[in-house]
């Protein structure tokens, strides 16, 4: 008996070694054919038959991707605006969601608010595209790092704002029933005691916060047209009614990931412990 137990034991370790295989080569077969798009000549691109193999390498694409859009420019202007809309998001969203957590409301007032801020996110960005176009011709933010940051921070906020409830619902309220019962405020206890102790749920929300910035493509279309376009307009550029210049767009997504992997390198290990306290459920 204690043999077959072995053997089943064996089994189901391979059988979870295989699927885990298979969700890392599903996972990463985009990022190779990317990579591996970007450093192929365009004859090797555009065959009917297209392959995984690299076959000639060449570094054109990166070259012209470079050199044909300041595509350094607009990485400055997706970093500013992602970590500008980010932290405007935290510095909104962390108070609300406390108060939220901690204060008493008539009725089911608070789970009504937090399912209204919730279903803005399933408006379609198209429905409000328009209005938000007009309101910002008018306020004169068209085309402006500002104007981006905000419509960024409002596309964010939701989602920030409900990450955040279920963090702070899952802190103890005792030390901070206790540092009131020594004399704190509430202000002060908040910023004290619940923000440390939510530090992972925090960095988790900027985390998905700062990802939405940086790969939102509508808003960065309508609202920008040369002086704060993001990088992903800058990379349709690369789309014209007489080619697709798939190299090229390869090369540029490449080099626009490069930031955001670096980032997530980093501070992976936040995400993960802000998930695990109840960022997610």
């Amino acid at each position: 008996m204690s043999v077959w137990h072995a053997d089943r034991r064996g089994v189901i370790t391979v059988v979870r070694l295989a699927i885990l295989l298979l969700l890392l080569g599903v996972t990463l077969l985009p990022v190779y054919w990317i990579l591996s798009t970007s450093i192929r000549p365009d004859a090797e691109v555009l065959r009917p038959d297209p392959s995984l193999r690299p076959g000639l390498v060449t570094f054109e694409h990166y070259r012209n991707a470079l050199e044909s859009g300041r595509i350094t420019f607009y990485l400055a202007n997706s970093l500013t605006v992602a970590v500008g809309s980010t932290v405007l998001a935290l510095a909104l969203g962390a108070p609300a969601a406390y108060a939220f957590t901690r204060f008493r409301y008539p009725g089911s007032l608070a789970d009504h608010v937090r399912l209204w801020m919730l279903s803005t996110r399933f408006i379609p960005p198209f429905a409000i595209v328009i209005p938000i176009f007009l309101l910002f011709r008018d306020l004169k933010l068209l085309d402006t790092r500002p104007g981006l940051l905000i419509a960024h921070t409002v596309f964010s906020l939701p989602f920030v704002l409900w990450l955040l409830i279920s963090g702070f619902e899952q802190l103890p309220h005792e030390i901070e029933e206790a540092a009131l019962v020594d004399g704190s405020s509430r202000f002060r206890a908040f910023l004290t005691i619940a923000l440390p102790l939510a530090a992972p749920t925090i960095a988790a929300a900027a985390i998905f916060a700062l990802l939405l910035s940086w790969n939102e493509f509508l808003f960065a279309l309508l609202l920008t047209a040369s002086q704060a376009t993001t990088v992903p307009v800058f990379i349709s550029q690369f789309v014209t009614d007489r080619s697709l210049q798939w190299g090229e767009i390869a090369a540029s997504a490449a080099v626009a990931s490069v930031p955001v992997i670096a980032f997530l390198f980093f501070a992976q290990r936040y995400l993960v412990r802000g998930l695990t306290m109840g960022a997610a459920k």
